[in-house]
């Protein structure tokens, strides 16, 4: 495999982990607009992720 076949092949891992990615935020979403988080649980997770 030369350099430009890992470029490609890298770009599309790349392409996949984004899209598996977008899929969990849209799940996400739609977990919390069905009302499956309270608000406890939203500060809770907000605070893990933001200092």
């Amino acid at each position: 495999m030369t350099l430009f076949d890992w470029i490609i092949w890298s770009g599309a891992a790349l392409t996949l982990i984004g899209l598996g990615a977008l899929v969990w935020c849209i799940w996400t979403v739609g977990r919390a607009a069905r009302g499956a988080w309270t608000t406890q649980r939203c500060a809770k997770r907000c605070a893990a992720c933001w200092p």
